[in-house]
């Protein structure tokens, strides 16, 4: 029979086949060729990974460039003159479109308090007097407090 049982299982003889020095000399350079192709693969793959490296640290080095460019790390931010708030009116005037509110947005992260609920603390403490704290509430559902959660002073802290 062509056939050995081993541990149960049923496995076929393939007979030895004697090939001549040429089909042996082939064989091994196909197996080399596919190696290497099988290395320029990973080589490439390799590559690719450095070259996407190498672009973000490219982007963070422009980066660096353009705030150093605009003096922005040299320089502490001063208090904008629009704040403290002390009237609901200039909260609801306060906008995304105009310059003070990036000097703003500015402040709040110089600011930069350890943990996220002294940071918050900081920064309404630097936005708000307490005279107008006393006319907000969050939702501003009660007592016809105005709501500060929809403010855009509230996202310019957030």
């Amino acid at each position: 029979s062509n056939h050995i049982q081993i541990l149960g299982n049923i496995v076929p003889i393939v007979p030895l086949q004697i090939t001549s020095p040429n089909q042996i000399s082939n064989q091994l350079e196909n197996n080399a060729l596919a190696r290497a192709g099988n290395e320029m693969q990973q080589i490439m793959e390799i590559l690719h990974d450095l070259q996407r490296k190498i672009q973000t640290i490219n982007e963070q080095l422009v980066s660096i460039e353009r705030k150093i460019d605009s003096n922005v790390i040299n320089t502490i931010p001063a208090k904008p003159q629009i704040l403290p708030f002390s009237t609901v009116k200039a909260i609801q005037l306060f906008t995304k479109d105009n310059a003070v509110y990036n000097k703003t947005v500015c402040y709040f992260k110089f600011l930069n308090c350890i943990t996220l609920k002294n940071s918050v603390h900081q920064c309404i403490k630097e936005a708000i007097t307490m005279q107008l704290v006393e006319q907000l509430t969050w939702w501003g559902n009660t007592d016809n407090k105005f709501p500060f959660h929809n403010t855009i002073l509230c996202q310019t802290i957030y």
